[in-house]
């Protein structure tokens, strides 16, 4: 058994959209680990200078996919060719554009197939990946754009299409010690995260090895 496993680990979690949780950090929230769902806001710490040196490494990766409310649909063509904003009525739900991770590479995918312009005037933009999911889920929305592992938890939306990653860029989960909270309690929560037994649950929930994932 590895190390991290053997021992009793506790540590409480906030959950927030990565920009959410790397402003807190800038302004002090007491955080020992920080998990980004894209390189982009793990750099705006480094940067800063607000991370622990030579503790930022690759954990997760995932996908980005079409989901509609109901069941039983049909699949939706990935084209430029396709109709995207005449398939549906009503608002495109995705996350905030303009800050948070997954609604950046919706939109980065929406631009390169061409499908941006049609819908641009029809956003519902959430304030975090679940928040789009729910827009859907309720029916307030027909149509959303977000992250396989969370249209995996609603039983009331189906995936009708998995965007390919040459649309947007990759879908990478980065995490670090924050600055000033390195420890040996901290580094074994990082030892653990890496763990074949963490993987296997991160695996199950629909999340992949970022040096494998196609």
């Amino acid at each position: 058994m590895e190390e991290a496993e053997s021992r009793e680990l506790s540590w409480s979690t906030v959950l927030a959209s990565s920009s959410t949780l790397a402003r807190q950090i800038e302004h002090g929230a007491p955080a020992d680990v920080y998990i980004s769902a894209n390189q982009g806001w793990m750099d705006y710490l480094e940067g800063r200078g607000l991370l622990e040196p030579g503790t930022r490494l690759n954990l997760l990766a995932n996908r980005l996919v079409l989901f509609r409310h109901g069941e039983n649909l049909g699949s939706m063509p990935i084209s430029r060719e396709f109709d995207f904003g005449g398939s549906f009525e009503g608002r495109l739900a995705i996350a905030d554009p303009e800050h948070v991770p997954v609604g950046i590479y919706a939109k980065q995918a929406l631009t390169a197939l061409g499908w941006w312009s049609s819908v641009v005037g029809r956003i519902a933009p959430a304030k975090d990946a679940m928040a789009a999911l729910r827009f859907v889920d309720l029916g307030e929305c027909e149509v959303g754009v977000g992250y396989r592992t969370d249209v995996a938890l609603s039983e009331k939306v189906t995936t009708v299409a998995t965007i390919p990653e040459r649309f947007h860029e990759p879908i990478v989960y980065p995490v670090a010690v924050v600055g000033g909270r390195d420890s040996e309690q901290v580094r074994v929560v990082i030892t653990f995260l890496r763990s074949e037994s963490a993987s296997r649950v991160f695996q199950a929930h629909g999340f992949t090895d970022p040096e494998s994932d196609p």
